[in-house]
Protein backbone atom coordinates (compact mmCIF):
# COMPACT_ATOMS: atom_id res chain seq x y z
CA UNK A 1 0.00 0.00 0.00
CA UNK A 2 1.06 3.62 -0.43
CA UNK A 3 2.60 4.83 2.85
CA UNK A 4 2.04 8.57 3.34
CA UNK A 5 3.81 10.17 6.29
CA UNK A 6 4.33 13.65 7.72
CA UNK A 7 7.91 14.84 8.21
CA UNK A 8 9.94 17.66 9.71
CA UNK A 9 10.89 19.63 6.62
CA UNK A 10 14.06 21.62 6.33
CA UNK A 11 13.02 25.02 4.94
CA UNK A 12 14.43 28.40 4.02
CA UNK A 13 13.64 31.43 6.08
CA UNK A 14 10.62 32.57 4.04
CA UNK A 15 11.91 36.13 3.68
CA UNK A 16 12.96 36.59 0.06
CA UNK A 17 11.83 33.08 -0.93
CA UNK A 18 11.48 34.12 -4.58
CA UNK A 19 15.23 34.74 -4.67
CA UNK A 20 16.21 31.27 -3.52
CA UNK A 21 13.79 28.85 -5.24
CA UNK A 22 14.25 27.38 -8.72
CA UNK A 23 12.62 25.00 -11.19
CA UNK A 24 13.51 21.29 -11.05
CA UNK A 25 17.10 20.57 -12.08
CA UNK A 26 16.13 19.07 -15.45
CA UNK A 27 14.27 22.26 -16.43
CA UNK A 28 17.32 24.49 -15.85
CA UNK A 29 19.41 25.46 -18.88
CA UNK A 30 23.08 26.45 -18.46
CA UNK A 31 22.04 30.07 -18.99
CA UNK A 32 19.32 29.90 -16.35
CA UNK A 33 21.70 28.23 -13.93
CA UNK A 34 24.11 31.16 -14.28
CA UNK A 35 21.25 33.61 -13.76
CA UNK A 36 20.14 31.79 -10.60
CA UNK A 37 23.73 31.72 -9.30
CA UNK A 38 23.86 35.49 -9.65
CA UNK A 39 20.33 36.04 -8.34
CA UNK A 40 21.19 35.10 -4.76
CA UNK A 41 24.12 33.39 -2.99
CA UNK A 42 21.66 31.04 -1.24
CA UNK A 43 19.69 30.01 -4.32
CA UNK A 44 18.84 26.31 -4.31
CA UNK A 45 20.45 25.86 -7.73
CA UNK A 46 23.79 25.72 -5.89
CA UNK A 47 22.52 22.52 -4.27
CA UNK A 48 20.52 20.82 -7.02
CA UNK A 49 22.64 21.73 -10.06
CA UNK A 50 26.01 23.04 -8.97
CA UNK A 51 28.68 24.11 -11.42
CA UNK A 52 31.90 22.25 -12.11
CA UNK A 53 34.97 24.24 -11.15
CA UNK A 54 38.62 24.13 -12.12
CA UNK A 55 40.54 21.68 -9.99
CA UNK A 56 37.56 19.52 -9.04
CA UNK A 57 38.39 15.95 -8.08
CA UNK A 58 36.82 13.01 -6.25
CA UNK A 59 37.17 14.79 -2.91
CA UNK A 60 36.18 18.32 -3.88
CA UNK A 61 33.44 18.84 -6.43
CA UNK A 62 29.93 20.21 -6.95
CA UNK A 63 28.45 17.43 -4.83
CA UNK A 64 30.68 18.03 -1.83
CA UNK A 65 30.11 21.77 -2.20
CA UNK A 66 26.35 21.15 -2.06
CA UNK A 67 26.78 19.16 1.15
CA UNK A 68 29.03 21.84 2.66
CA UNK A 69 26.55 24.56 1.77
CA UNK A 70 23.65 22.66 3.32
CA UNK A 71 25.59 22.21 6.53
CA UNK A 72 26.69 25.86 6.58
CA UNK A 73 23.19 27.18 5.86
CA UNK A 74 21.80 25.11 8.73
CA UNK A 75 24.49 26.35 11.13
CA UNK A 76 23.81 29.96 10.21
CA UNK A 77 20.01 29.68 10.30
CA UNK A 78 19.41 30.13 6.59
CA UNK A 79 17.79 26.69 6.64
CA UNK A 80 15.75 25.60 9.64
CA UNK A 81 14.07 22.34 10.54
CA UNK A 82 10.36 22.59 11.31
CA UNK A 83 9.72 21.71 14.97
CA UNK A 84 7.02 19.09 14.37
CA UNK A 85 6.25 16.51 11.68
CA UNK A 86 3.75 17.94 9.24
CA UNK A 87 2.03 17.39 5.93
CA UNK A 88 2.45 20.29 3.52
CA UNK A 89 -0.39 21.45 1.29
CA UNK A 90 0.84 23.00 -1.95
CA UNK A 91 -1.20 25.26 -4.23
CA UNK A 92 -0.19 26.52 -7.68
CA UNK A 93 -2.34 29.18 -9.30
CA UNK A 94 -1.70 29.77 -13.00
CA UNK A 95 -3.15 30.35 -16.46
CA UNK A 96 -3.10 27.99 -19.44
CA UNK A 97 -4.41 29.10 -22.82
CA UNK A 98 -6.04 32.08 -21.14
CA UNK A 99 -7.96 30.01 -18.57
CA UNK A 100 -7.29 30.18 -14.80
CA UNK A 101 -6.32 27.02 -12.93
CA UNK A 102 -5.55 26.05 -9.35
CA UNK A 103 -3.59 22.86 -8.79
CA UNK A 104 -3.42 21.41 -5.28
CA UNK A 105 -1.48 18.54 -3.77
CA UNK A 106 0.11 17.20 -0.63
CA UNK A 107 3.86 17.14 0.00
CA UNK A 108 4.78 14.19 2.16
CA UNK A 109 7.18 11.36 2.69
CA UNK A 110 5.99 8.40 0.62
CA UNK A 111 7.32 4.91 1.27
CA UNK A 112 9.71 3.68 -1.42
CA UNK A 113 8.78 0.53 -3.33
CA UNK A 114 10.68 -1.43 -5.92
CA UNK A 115 8.80 -1.28 -9.22
CA UNK A 116 6.57 -4.26 -9.79
CA UNK A 117 6.16 -5.01 -6.09
CA UNK A 118 3.59 -2.48 -4.91
CA UNK A 119 1.56 0.59 -5.73
CA UNK A 120 4.13 2.95 -7.29
CA UNK A 121 4.39 2.94 -11.08
CA UNK A 122 6.80 4.70 -13.48
CA UNK A 123 5.82 5.73 -16.99
CA UNK A 124 9.03 7.04 -18.62
CA UNK A 125 12.48 5.64 -19.31
CA UNK A 126 15.51 7.00 -17.45
CA UNK A 127 19.16 7.57 -18.39
CA UNK A 128 22.18 6.08 -16.66
CA UNK A 129 24.14 9.34 -16.62
CA UNK A 130 21.40 11.31 -14.92
CA UNK A 131 20.83 8.56 -12.34
CA UNK A 132 24.55 8.51 -11.53
CA UNK A 133 24.56 12.31 -11.12
CA UNK A 134 21.56 12.28 -8.78
CA UNK A 135 23.08 9.39 -6.82
CA UNK A 136 26.28 11.32 -6.12
CA UNK A 137 24.17 14.27 -4.97
CA UNK A 138 21.93 12.31 -2.59
CA UNK A 139 24.92 10.49 -1.09
CA UNK A 140 26.68 13.80 -0.45
CA UNK A 141 23.75 15.78 0.92
CA UNK A 142 21.74 12.91 2.46
CA UNK A 143 18.50 14.70 1.57
CA UNK A 144 15.75 14.87 -1.02
CA UNK A 145 16.25 18.38 -2.38
CA UNK A 146 13.28 18.44 -4.78
CA UNK A 147 9.94 16.65 -4.68
CA UNK A 148 8.93 13.96 -7.10
CA UNK A 149 5.63 14.84 -8.77
CA UNK A 150 3.08 12.01 -8.78
CA UNK A 151 -0.61 11.55 -9.51
CA UNK A 152 -3.10 9.13 -8.02
CA UNK A 153 -6.82 8.37 -8.57
CA UNK A 154 -9.10 10.32 -6.25
CA UNK A 155 -12.43 10.86 -8.07
CA UNK A 156 -13.94 12.82 -5.17
CA UNK A 157 -10.73 14.75 -4.41
CA UNK A 158 -10.94 13.59 -0.81
CA UNK A 159 -7.40 14.61 0.13
CA UNK A 160 -7.64 18.26 -1.00
CA UNK A 161 -10.98 18.54 0.76
CA UNK A 162 -9.44 17.25 3.99
CA UNK A 163 -6.93 20.07 3.86
CA UNK A 164 -9.58 22.63 3.01
CA UNK A 165 -11.28 21.75 6.28
CA UNK A 166 -8.23 22.47 8.43
CA UNK A 167 -6.18 25.08 6.53
CA UNK A 168 -7.54 28.48 7.56
CA UNK A 169 -4.31 30.39 8.05
CA UNK A 170 -1.95 32.40 5.92
CA UNK A 171 0.49 30.30 3.89
CA UNK A 172 3.95 29.60 5.23
CA UNK A 173 5.29 30.71 1.86
CA UNK A 174 3.83 32.54 -1.09
CA UNK A 175 5.81 33.49 -4.17
CA UNK A 176 5.44 34.09 -7.90
CA UNK A 177 7.85 32.45 -10.34
CA UNK A 178 9.17 33.75 -13.67
CA UNK A 179 6.19 32.24 -15.53
CA UNK A 180 3.67 34.05 -13.36
CA UNK A 181 2.68 30.94 -11.39
CA UNK A 182 1.66 31.72 -7.80
CA UNK A 183 3.01 29.12 -5.35
CA UNK A 184 1.55 28.76 -1.84
CA UNK A 185 2.71 26.38 0.86
CA UNK A 186 0.68 25.51 3.97
CA UNK A 187 1.45 23.02 6.71
CA UNK A 188 -0.50 21.03 9.24
CA UNK A 189 0.92 19.03 12.13
CA UNK A 190 -2.56 17.75 13.02
CA UNK A 191 -2.09 14.03 13.63
CA UNK A 192 -5.74 13.36 12.88
CA UNK A 193 -5.39 14.95 9.44
CA UNK A 194 -2.26 12.92 8.76
CA UNK A 195 -4.08 9.71 9.66
CA UNK A 196 -7.06 10.57 7.44
CA UNK A 197 -4.81 11.45 4.47
CA UNK A 198 -2.80 8.26 4.92
CA UNK A 199 -5.99 6.21 5.09
CA UNK A 200 -7.49 7.93 2.04
CA UNK A 201 -4.39 7.15 -0.04
CA UNK A 202 -3.48 3.76 1.40
CA UNK A 203 -5.08 1.71 -1.36
CA UNK A 204 -4.36 4.14 -4.19
CA UNK A 205 -1.82 3.45 -6.92
CA UNK A 206 0.69 6.27 -7.39
CA UNK A 207 1.98 7.14 -10.86
CA UNK A 208 5.23 9.05 -11.18
CA UNK A 209 4.64 12.03 -13.45
CA UNK A 210 7.96 13.91 -13.06
CA UNK A 211 11.05 12.80 -11.21
CA UNK A 212 11.72 9.25 -12.40
CA UNK A 213 15.48 9.71 -12.00
CA UNK A 214 15.04 10.97 -8.44
CA UNK A 215 12.76 8.09 -7.51
CA UNK A 216 15.13 5.47 -8.92
CA UNK A 217 17.98 7.22 -7.11
CA UNK A 218 16.03 7.02 -3.84
CA UNK A 219 15.52 3.29 -4.45
CA UNK A 220 19.25 2.83 -5.10
CA UNK A 221 20.22 4.92 -2.07
CA UNK A 222 18.08 2.75 0.19
CA UNK A 223 19.69 -0.39 -1.27
CA UNK A 224 23.14 1.10 -0.73
CA UNK A 225 22.46 1.72 2.96
CA UNK A 226 21.09 -1.78 3.39
CA UNK A 227 24.18 -3.26 1.74
CA UNK A 228 26.30 -1.35 4.24
CA UNK A 229 24.43 -2.98 7.10
CA UNK A 230 22.17 -0.06 7.97
CA UNK A 231 18.76 -1.20 9.14
CA UNK A 232 16.43 0.75 6.88
CA UNK A 233 13.07 -0.09 8.39
CA UNK A 234 9.82 1.77 7.83
CA UNK A 235 10.77 4.40 10.38
CA UNK A 236 14.08 5.22 8.69
CA UNK A 237 13.90 8.43 6.61
CA UNK A 238 15.66 6.73 3.68
CA UNK A 239 12.76 4.28 3.41
CA UNK A 240 10.68 7.18 2.06
CA UNK A 241 11.07 9.88 -0.54
CA UNK A 242 9.76 13.45 -0.81
CA UNK A 243 6.77 13.48 -3.14
CA UNK A 244 4.06 15.89 -4.27
CA UNK A 245 0.85 13.89 -4.77
CA UNK A 246 -1.94 15.37 -6.89
CA UNK A 247 -5.29 13.80 -7.65
CA UNK A 248 -5.68 12.68 -11.25
CA UNK A 249 -9.21 14.10 -11.14
CA UNK A 250 -8.24 17.48 -9.70
CA UNK A 251 -9.53 20.22 -12.03
CA UNK A 252 -6.20 22.01 -11.82
CA UNK A 253 -4.11 19.10 -13.11
CA UNK A 254 -2.72 20.13 -16.49
CA UNK A 255 -0.80 18.08 -19.05
CA UNK A 256 0.63 20.09 -21.92
CA UNK A 257 1.60 18.60 -25.30
CA UNK A 258 5.21 18.02 -26.23
CA UNK A 259 5.84 18.99 -29.85
CA UNK A 260 8.69 17.49 -31.87
CA UNK A 261 11.18 19.57 -33.87
CA UNK A 262 12.98 17.53 -36.56
CA UNK A 263 16.60 18.30 -37.47
CA UNK A 264 19.22 16.57 -39.60
CA UNK A 265 16.99 16.07 -42.66
CA UNK A 266 18.29 18.56 -45.26
CA UNK A 267 16.94 16.44 -48.12
CA UNK A 268 13.41 16.18 -46.76
CA UNK A 269 10.77 16.80 -49.46
CA UNK A 270 7.29 17.06 -48.03
CA UNK A 271 5.51 15.76 -51.13
CA UNK A 272 7.74 12.70 -51.16
CA UNK A 273 6.95 12.04 -47.49
CA UNK A 274 3.28 12.41 -48.31
CA UNK A 275 3.51 9.88 -51.14
CA UNK A 276 5.25 7.34 -48.93
CA UNK A 277 3.11 7.80 -45.83
CA UNK A 278 -0.34 7.99 -47.43
CA UNK A 279 -0.48 4.21 -47.05
CA UNK A 280 -0.73 4.90 -43.31
CA UNK A 281 -2.14 8.42 -42.94
CA UNK A 282 -4.84 10.62 -44.39
CA UNK A 283 -3.24 13.98 -45.22
CA UNK A 284 -5.29 17.19 -44.97
CA UNK A 285 -3.55 20.35 -46.13
CA UNK A 286 -4.04 23.97 -45.09
CA UNK A 287 -2.80 27.15 -46.74
CA UNK A 288 -2.63 30.82 -45.90
CA UNK A 289 -4.09 31.83 -42.56
CA UNK A 290 -5.31 28.26 -41.99
CA UNK A 291 -1.67 27.11 -41.90
CA UNK A 292 -0.69 29.39 -39.03
CA UNK A 293 -0.01 28.17 -35.54
CA UNK A 294 -3.32 29.13 -33.89
CA UNK A 295 -5.42 27.71 -36.71
CA UNK A 296 -3.51 24.43 -37.01
CA UNK A 297 -3.86 23.99 -33.25
CA UNK A 298 -7.62 24.46 -33.63
CA UNK A 299 -7.79 21.99 -36.52
CA UNK A 300 -5.83 19.47 -34.45
CA UNK A 301 -8.10 19.93 -31.42
CA UNK A 302 -11.13 18.95 -33.53
CA UNK A 303 -9.43 16.20 -35.53
CA UNK A 304 -10.21 12.47 -35.30
CA UNK A 305 -8.32 10.16 -32.97
CA UNK A 306 -4.61 9.55 -33.70
CA UNK A 307 -3.94 12.82 -35.52
CA UNK A 308 -1.05 15.28 -35.39
CA UNK A 309 -0.02 18.43 -37.26
CA UNK A 310 3.00 18.95 -39.48
CA UNK A 311 4.98 21.90 -40.80
CA UNK A 312 8.02 21.45 -43.06
CA UNK A 313 10.74 23.81 -44.20
CA UNK A 314 10.16 23.33 -47.93
CA UNK A 315 6.51 24.46 -47.94
CA UNK A 316 4.32 27.20 -46.50
CA UNK A 317 1.47 24.72 -46.11
CA UNK A 318 0.45 22.97 -42.91
CA UNK A 319 -0.83 19.43 -42.75
CA UNK A 320 -2.98 17.28 -40.53
CA UNK A 321 -2.06 13.59 -40.53
CA UNK A 322 -4.61 11.06 -39.29
CA UNK A 323 -3.84 7.37 -38.92
CA UNK A 324 -5.97 5.27 -41.25
CA UNK A 325 -5.89 1.95 -39.42
CA UNK A 326 -4.62 1.53 -35.84
CA UNK A 327 -3.97 -2.15 -36.60
CA UNK A 328 -0.68 -1.16 -38.24
CA UNK A 329 0.65 -0.75 -34.70
CA UNK A 330 -0.06 -4.43 -34.03
CA UNK A 331 2.68 -5.15 -36.57
CA UNK A 332 5.09 -2.28 -35.92
CA UNK A 333 4.80 -2.44 -32.11
CA UNK A 334 4.00 -6.10 -31.55
CA UNK A 335 6.31 -6.06 -28.52
CA UNK A 336 4.15 -3.49 -26.74
CA UNK A 337 0.81 -3.56 -24.94
CA UNK A 338 -2.46 -2.38 -26.45
CA UNK A 339 -2.34 0.71 -24.20
CA UNK A 340 1.13 1.63 -25.51
CA UNK A 341 0.15 1.07 -29.14
CA UNK A 342 -2.73 3.55 -28.78
CA UNK A 343 -0.48 6.48 -27.81
CA UNK A 344 -0.15 9.23 -30.42
CA UNK A 345 3.54 9.62 -29.56
CA UNK A 346 4.04 5.89 -30.10
CA UNK A 347 2.26 6.02 -33.47
CA UNK A 348 4.41 8.98 -34.49
CA UNK A 349 7.57 7.16 -33.44
CA UNK A 350 6.89 3.73 -34.89
CA UNK A 351 4.93 4.61 -38.06
CA UNK A 352 6.04 8.01 -39.34
CA UNK A 353 9.55 8.39 -37.93
CA UNK A 354 10.79 4.81 -38.01
CA UNK A 355 8.86 3.44 -41.00
CA UNK A 356 7.88 6.18 -43.45
CA UNK A 357 10.60 8.78 -42.92
CA UNK A 358 13.57 6.44 -43.60
CA UNK A 359 11.93 5.45 -46.89
CA UNK A 360 11.61 9.14 -47.73
CA UNK A 361 15.03 10.45 -46.71
CA UNK A 362 18.07 8.22 -47.15
CA UNK A 363 19.99 7.79 -43.91
CA UNK A 364 17.30 9.38 -41.76
CA UNK A 365 17.75 6.68 -39.12
CA UNK A 366 21.26 8.00 -38.43
CA UNK A 367 20.80 11.73 -39.01
CA UNK A 368 17.41 12.50 -37.44
CA UNK A 369 17.65 14.54 -34.28
CA UNK A 370 14.68 15.65 -32.18
CA UNK A 371 14.25 18.61 -29.88
CA UNK A 372 11.11 19.46 -27.95
CA UNK A 373 8.90 22.49 -27.28
CA UNK A 374 5.57 22.96 -25.51
CA UNK A 375 3.88 25.69 -27.55
CA UNK A 376 2.63 25.29 -31.13
CA UNK A 377 3.95 28.77 -31.94
CA UNK A 378 7.43 27.66 -30.89
CA UNK A 379 7.18 24.71 -33.29
CA UNK A 380 6.02 27.00 -36.11
CA UNK A 381 8.88 29.44 -35.47
CA UNK A 382 11.43 26.63 -35.33
CA UNK A 383 10.57 25.70 -38.91
CA UNK A 384 9.76 29.04 -40.53
CA UNK A 385 12.25 31.26 -38.71
CA UNK A 386 15.01 29.08 -37.27
CA UNK A 387 15.50 26.65 -40.16
CA UNK A 388 14.42 23.36 -38.59
CA UNK A 389 13.52 20.76 -41.18
CA UNK A 390 10.05 20.01 -39.83
CA UNK A 391 7.88 20.12 -36.74
CA UNK A 392 5.19 17.75 -35.53
CA UNK A 393 2.44 19.23 -33.36
CA UNK A 394 0.95 16.84 -30.82
CA UNK A 395 -2.17 16.83 -28.67
CA UNK A 396 -1.78 16.56 -24.89
CA UNK A 397 -1.76 13.06 -23.53
CA UNK A 398 -4.86 12.10 -21.49
CA UNK A 399 -3.86 11.34 -17.91
CA UNK A 400 -5.69 8.02 -18.18
CA UNK A 401 -3.15 6.91 -20.80
CA UNK A 402 -0.39 7.30 -18.22
CA UNK A 403 -2.29 5.02 -15.86
CA UNK A 404 -3.02 2.42 -18.56
CA UNK A 405 0.59 2.19 -19.75
CA UNK A 406 2.10 2.22 -16.27
CA UNK A 407 -0.18 -0.53 -14.96
CA UNK A 408 0.76 -2.59 -18.04
CA UNK A 409 4.33 -2.45 -16.63
CA UNK A 410 5.56 -0.40 -19.58
CA UNK A 411 7.09 3.01 -20.11
CA UNK A 412 6.13 5.60 -22.69
CA UNK A 413 8.40 6.99 -25.39
CA UNK A 414 10.63 9.82 -24.23
CA UNK A 415 8.98 13.22 -23.79
CA UNK A 416 5.43 11.91 -23.92
CA UNK A 417 4.12 14.16 -21.15
CA UNK A 418 4.74 17.63 -19.81
CA UNK A 419 3.01 18.32 -16.53
CA UNK A 420 2.62 22.03 -15.86
CA UNK A 421 3.38 23.86 -13.66
CA UNK A 422 6.45 22.29 -12.13
CA UNK A 423 6.91 22.04 -8.37
CA UNK A 424 9.49 24.54 -7.16
CA UNK A 425 12.75 23.31 -5.71
CA UNK A 426 13.60 25.01 -2.43
CA UNK A 427 10.21 25.10 -0.74
CA UNK A 428 10.89 22.03 1.39
CA UNK A 429 13.80 19.62 1.79
CA UNK A 430 13.52 16.13 3.22
CA UNK A 431 16.55 15.16 5.34
CA UNK A 432 17.44 11.47 5.21
CA UNK A 433 19.49 11.28 8.42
Amino acid sequence: MARIRPFRALRYNPLGIAMVTAPPFDCISPELRDDLYHLHPHNVVRLILGRDEHGDNDSVNKYTRAADLMAKWQRTGILKRDPEPALYFYQQEFEAEGEPYLQEGVLARVGIEEFGTGKVFPHEETMDGVRADRMRLIRATRANLSPIFAVYPDPKNVVPELFHEVIHCQPLVQTVDADGVVHRLFSSSDTGLAEHVAAAMADKPIFIADGHHRYETAQAYRRTLTEKGVQVDRDHPADSVLMLCVSMQHPGLTIQPVHRILHGLPNLVTERLREVSERHFVWTEFTGAEATSPRLAEHLAGAPQHSFGLWARDTAKAFLLTLKDPKVMDELAADKSKAWRKLDVAILERVLLRKDLPETVEGAEETLRLTYVHLAQQAFDAVHEDGADAAVVMRPLPVRSLEDVATADERMPAKSTYFYPKALSGLVFNPLD
